[in-house]
C-alpha cells in the first residue's frame, strides 16, 4: 500500500490545430468538450478510477470523489 503512482485530474479535452496552438498567448481561451459543472475524471497511471468535483480547502484546490468507477466501465461514463 506504500507504492506511489501518478494521478491526473482531467478537466476536459479538445482538439486544436497546430497553427492555433502556436498562437496561444496569455489569456487565450481554449474550449473544452465537457460542459461547465460536469464531473472531473481522476486517472492513475492513465487509467480512469473515479469522477468528482473541485472543492477548495484552506485556499487549495482538491478533488472530492463522487463516484468510483468499476474496472470494466468505459472512460466516458
Amino acid at each position: 500500500m506504500d507504492v506511489t503512482c501518478d494521478e491526473d485530474v482531467l478537466l476536459g479535452s479538445c482538439t486544436v490545430k497546430e497553427r492555433d496552438c502556436v498562437a496561444f498567448a496569455r489569456g487565450t481561451v481554449v474550449p473544452l468538450t465537457q460542459a461547465a459543472g460536469a464531473d472531473l475524471e481522476l486517472r492513475a497511471q492513465g487509467v480512469p478510477l473515479a469522477h468528482g468535483e473541485i472543492v477548495v480547502v484552506d485556499d487549495r484546490a482538491h478533488l472530492r470523489i463522487n463516484r468510483i468507477l468499476a474496472p470494466s466501465e468505459p472512460e466516458a461514463a
